[in-house]
């Protein structure tokens, strides 16, 4: 749940030579937006402009771009890393000259900064990004190279955040090749240089903490002792932001050594990502460089991995690999102790020896023809499966388990085959008929069928085993997805393989009985450990207590639509017996997921819907209370005020009051939604605000102070007199 956000398009546009006071002894400074008027409380006092280091630059030269944003007190604007909250500086160059090049921006030390357990790295007062550039040898002398752009930035004070962009531009005029260059704004470099990280003066080393977290220890080349005021703000967002609240253990040489918490699922996969700054309590502020870890790191360089060359995630075929294919040949031999291949196991290979007559060797042919038809069907699975990877499917269990349809619907397909294989009904007994005139062929491609049709017959018992297949087919590349169902074919194929060149070891297989439904029962416990997991994943995902209570009975009615089929739709009962129970268990299973839809539907309805002029017009005309959370994932005071809504007390009161709840996600610029803040007088976040058709909005302050400063305005809304000497 999360907070209104008040968003406003800030276009200041004063580029050439109109400069702002403070930057008139600077020129070629390009002042991009004055300041904002002191009455104007709900826009930040902050501007950006655009500086060059030089005047003229010979062809093939280098030269600096100089970001400054200025802001008043109390304002603050974020690092490159901005950490739990917030939007860094960003330009989009626009028409850039032939023969410009940029290079790595240098950005000042950032600080850290706190809300309400929501952390952020920060530049207070002024911020400065360095860019680099570099002009190509072939740059013509004379021309005027105009940079322009447009600056993005967010300003934010411990009320609201205020996204905010502005044209930049600076000119540079091109000297011949080998004349001098001609500097300018001299002042404002060095100003802006004393605020960088200083370079190389540090040495660092990574070592791996006991609990195998990264640790990063950090020592001045010059022997001055660092002390437990320092702190480190890694350039990598897979850091957790308690990395720049981590007090480092000071060692006997001075170094200070950091635990670095990394965030859930995150790993360090370079040395070279423990990039960052270092500061001091003195108020010095170090750099610490990727090439300086690296030089310097105490891992062996064969166990520091190079950078990736793409973001494609690299497979090696390792013991744990291995494993795994062991375990799938493992539940592949298991497949034939399964009551529905089992006990047609001999016989398929007497079939064998009834084809072939007496001649070993053409038994033998028949059992290896039986298991390539057993690995053609389960390549077929998995060339599907790849075939629709490689179509921009991009399948994974981890996307498809944030909907919680698919979730009940992964519990209910487990439940159901569970209960088949604990003997409620026989799911799949018909399947021995199926293709039984291919299987029937002469020769080696009845044989060929066969194996087609044993792994059709398999496919009801297979669950406990394809499934893991399944979901690791869905992540690995094609080579592993191959290897992992090749490997479950041969075990299934295995037997076959081995009696049909040896018939004489038939009387050593134990003869069918009830061991083998035993065992089969068994097995369905492998089924039911995996549904309680997607029922814990589901109670997480559906908040309403009622429709957890109601999803969780609609199990039963699941179960007893089983029990039905299972009881009166069996293959020994009358025909119109059978009609009548396969017909009911149906209205049974198909009425309870309908209502399972509607339960999980109420669950999505609960959450925010996505704000849009029509849908608010809707549910207003509707005679409903509309709540709508303007909100951005770069708005510290947004991710503060969203805890409220978890409380029990408040949503209750939300679904007592009928109240409509919707996000407007400003996150990613958006003209209506700042035009419809514009309406409430608002230019920053977060605003939040009740709505009723016909009377005035009720909003609501930027911070909440608990659960009751949303319940106050519930009350407000529901009434108007109230709202009115509001």
């Amino acid at each position: 749940m999360k907070t209104l956000i008040s968003v406003f398009f800030i276009l200041a546009a004063c580029a050439g030579t109109h400069a702002q006071e403070d930057a008139a002894p600077f020129p070629f400074f390009a002042d991009a937006g004055a300041p904002f008027a002191e009455a104007a409380d709900a826009e930040p006092a902050t501007s950006v402009a655009l500086a060059a280091s030089a005047e003229r630059v010979p062809a093939g030269g280098e030269f600096s771009l100089l970001v400054k944003i200025s802001l008043r007190p109390h304002w603050h604007v974020y690092w490159k890393n901005p950490g739990e909250a917030g939007m860094p500086l960003s330009v989009e160059w626009r028409d850039v000259p032939a023969g410009v090049e940029f290079g790595e921006w240098r950005w000042s030390a950032p600080k850290f900064y706190e809300l309400m357990g929501i952390g952020s790295y920060v530049f207070e007062d002024a911020a400065y990004v360095e860019i680099p550039v570099k002009l190509a040898p072939g740059v013509p002398a004379g021309t005027a190279l105009k940079l322009a752009g447009t600056a993005s930035w967010l300003a934010c004070d411990d009320d609201g955040c205020y996204p905010q962009d502005a044209e930049i531009e600076a000119s540079v005029a091109v000297a011949p090749a080998g004349e001098a260059a001609v500097p300018a704004n001299a002042g404002l470099f060095a100003e802006a240089r004393r605020t960088f990280p200083r370079r190389g003066e540090t040495r660092a080393e990574f070592r791996a903490g006991a609990d195998g977290a990264p640790e990063l220890v950090v020592a001045r080349k010059n022997g001055e002792p660092l002390d437990a005021h320092a702190r480190f703000f890694p350039e990598a967002q897979k850091f957790s932001v308690a990395a720049a609240s981590v007090v480092p253990a000071i060692e006997a040489d001075g170094a200070a050594r950091f635990a670095l918490p990394l965030n859930e699922g995150e790993t360090l996969a370079d040395a070279r990502e423990l990039a960052g700054v270092l500061t001091d309590g003195d108020g010095n502020a170090f750099e610490i460089s990727p090439g300086e870890i690296l030089a310097a790191s105490a891992v062996p360089a064969a166990d520091v991995p190079a950078p990736a060359a793409s973001a494609a995630p690299e497979f090696s075929f390792d013991l744990a690999f291995l494993g795994a294919l062991a375990a799938a040949f493992a539940g592949g031999l298991i497949l034939n102790l399964m009551p529905c291949v089992f006990p047609v196991l001999g016989l398929k290979i007497m079939h064998f020896v009834g084809k072939a007559g007496a001649e070993k060797s053409s038994i033998a042919r028949h059992g290896f023809v039986f298991g390539a038809g057993v690995l053609a069907s389960f390549w077929a699975l998995a060339g599907v499966l790849v075939a629709l990877r490689s179509g921009g499917e991009q399948l994974g269990w981890g996307f498809q388990l944030q909907e919680p349809a698919f979730v009940y619907g992964m519990i209910v397909l487990l439940f159901v085959f569970g209960l088949s294989m604990s003997g409620v009904f026989e799911f799949g007994v018909g399947a021995t008929s199926v293709g039984g005139g291919l299987q029937e062929k002469s020769g080696y491609a009845g044989s060929f069928f066969s194996g087609v049709l044993a792994v059709i017959v398999a496919t009801p018992c297979a669950a406990p085993f394809l499934a893991p297949a399944l979901g690791s087919a869905l992540t690995l590349p094609a080579g592993p997805s191959f290897a992992l169902f090749t490997a479950i074919a041969v075990g299934l194929a295995a037997p076959y393989v081995l009696l049909s060149c040896a018939p004489s070891l038939l009387k050593f297989l134990p003869k069918p009985g009830a061991w083998m439904e035993t065992f089969k029962q068994a097995m369905a416990f492998l089924l039911y450990a995996p549904a309680l997991y997607f029922v814990w994943v589901l109670m997480g995902q559906i908040e309403d207590a009622f429709a957890q209570r109601d999803l969780l009975i609609s199990l039963a009615f699941v179960a007893l639509a089983c029990w039905i089929y299972g009881k009166w739709a069996v293959a020994w009962r009358p025909r119109a017996t059978r009609v009548a129970g396969t017909l009911a268990a149906l209205a049974v299973f198909a009425g309870t997921l309908i209502y399972a839809g509607t339960l999980l539907g109420e669950k999505k309805s609960e959450e925010w819907i996505p704000w849009t002029p029509e849908a608010q017009a809707r549910a207003l005309d509707a005679g409903k209370i509309v709540y709508v959370d303007f909100t951005a994932r770069w708005c510290t005071t947004c991710q503060v005020n969203k805890r409220v809504y978890s409380d029990e007390t408040l949503r209750a009161a939300f679904r007592d009051a009928g109240v409509v709840t919707m996000r407007a996600d400003w996150t990613n610029r958006n003209a209506t939604i700042a035009a419809e803040l514009r309406k409430y007088g608002r230019a920053a976040v977060p605003v939040n605000v009740f709505l009723k058709k016909g009377e005035a909005p009720v909003i609501l302050g930027e911070l909440f102070s608990g659960p009751g400063t949303v319940l106050d305005g519930l009350a407000e809304t529901e009434n108007p007199a109230a709202a009115a000497t509001r």
